[in-house]
């Protein structure tokens, strides 16, 4: 791989992510085919549809992530929608309190959580560590 790649996440992509899929956002050069190629902070987004919050925080975290500060090499993002079925553990554990972010790096056993209010410079600076 040669050359910078910014973003390869276009907004497409992020919108399907938000409506519950994932997302891999490359953001920079990865390594050549000989150089270092980095684990990717993992971002999981819990949110439901009717939370005016979860929106702010969507907007928030969409900042977030494409800040120009952002030092990790990609960002995987899954967003839960906590009301699925599927996913009743986390309607569970977060049925109150939504939005919530985890932030989830390699290096870390347990995931840094972020709740109710988010602040994009705290995101920022949590995924740099």
């Amino acid at each position: 791989m040669i050359g910078a790649v910014r973003y390869a996440c276009g907004s497409a992509l992020r919108n399907n992510a938000w409506r519950g899929g994932k997302m891999l956002c490359l953001r920079r050069q990865l390594g050549t085919s000989f150089g270092p190629v980095y684990a990717p902070v993992k971002l999981t987004f819990f949110s439901k549809d009717t939370c005016q919050l979860c929106t702010n925080a969507k907007e928030v975290l969409d900042r977030a992530m494409h800040n120009q500060h952002v030092k990790a090499e990609e960002l995987d993002l899954e967003v839960i929608d906590i009301m699925d079925p599927k996913n009743s553990k986390w309607f569970d554990m977060y049925c109150y309190d939504v939005p919530v972010l985890h932030i989830e790096r390699p290096d870390v056993k347990k995931p840094v959580k972020f709740m109710h209010y988010f602040d994009e410079g705290k995101i920022v600076d949590e995924i740099n560590k």
